[in-house]
């Protein structure tokens, strides 16, 4: 198989600290998380800080330009980034309605962590998923250049499930975020 047969869909949400900030001009007042961190020098997650691309060594990394480190966010609010299935999954242990982006306002996260608590304190098993792997039906082309006649299967799904380890993490994680969004009149925004 080539590399370039190779497709991976990435998905994610970010649940973050954040605050209502105006911007002005077209932009006007959003929910930023510009409040809690801070941009500095860190080795480049692409090439381990070497400067070399990882796929091709005779040339430099695509990301850092050979330098090695790039200005990245640092976050120093709490963070948590997941899957969208298991964005959906929180928002389902909550008992709330998932969507793709959204904020929880300041004056809901005591509402939010008391739930959490029920969770923490309750079964997180009934949470977990176990791993699944979805393969694509059986398919038969033919190139019309050569008469060639190929079979193969369709996309491949993986589903990592999710582990007791991971929704208490999960809970632990959105916990420390309340306790400082609270701390800091804050809100926690996701996207």
């Amino acid at each position: 198989m080539r590399i370039d047969e190779v497709i991976s869909l990435h998905e994610g949400v970010s649940f973050s600290v954040s605050r209502l900030k105006d911007f002005g001009g077209n932009i006007g007042k959003a929910w930023s998380s510009d409040d809690f961190g801070r941009r500095q020098m860190q080795a480049c997650s692409y090439c381990d800080g070497s400067g070399r691309n990882p796929y091709f060594n005779d040339e430099q990394c695509d990301i850092c330009y050979g330098k090695g480190e790039r200005e990245e966010w640092v976050s120093d609010a709490p963070e948590l980034n997941v899957s969208n299935s298991n964005a959906f999954a929180i928002f389902d242990m909550l008992g709330m309605e998932g969507d793709y982006s959204g904020i929880w306002k300041n004056e809901q996260l005591p509402m939010i962590m008391k739930k959490l608590i029920r969770l923490k304190n309750g079964d997180p098993d009934q949470h977990t998923q176990d791993p699944s792997t979805e393969r694509g039906k059986m398919r038969k082309s033919v190139d019309p250049d050569t008469g060639m006649t190929s079979i193969g299967r369709g996309p491949t799904m993986h589903d990592m499930g999710r582990s007791r380890s991971q929704v208490e993490h999960y809970v632990d994680s959105l916990m420390a975020m309340i306790q400082y969004a609270q701390k800091h009149n804050a809100a926690i925004g996701w996207g």
